[in-house]
């Protein structure tokens, strides 16, 4: 409320967020720095829902704000990949990419208010 102040300051529980998360809609993988040519495994990574792990030589559909799976570490956004049947072409990434860290937002203990 405006003009008002809380008694006590509040601190974080946990890291926001909990869990490494997609930034974009588009295909998470085990990122090697160069362009590459993976198997969709078929399965959707969505925001809200846990992950299954990630096989090697796999990608997968993920949408904002989902968990990465384990195997993956980056995010090829949807508009920089193509896509022939089952197989999905990436650009060049670096591990990290599109991908929000655990507690980015803030940490475990962190001030909020």
């Amino acid at each position: 409320a405006l003009r008002r102040c809380l008694a006590e300051r509040i601190e974080a529980a946990a890291p926001f967020p909990r869990f490494r998360a997609a930034i974009s809609d588009g295909y998470c993988c085990a990122a090697n720095g160069q362009e590459q040519t993976l198997h969709d495994d078929g399965s959707k990574q969505l925001a809200g829902t846990s992950a299954t792990p990630l096989g090697g030589g796999a990608c997968r559909y993920i949408t904002t704000g989902a968990p990465l799976p384990t195997g993956a570490d980056a995010v090829a956004k949807q508009e920089h990949c193509s896509r022939t049947g089952a197989e999905v072409s990436l650009p060049a990434l670096k591990p990290g990419a599109d991908v929000r860290a655990v507690g980015s937002d803030w940490s475990q203990g962190d001030e909020l208010c």
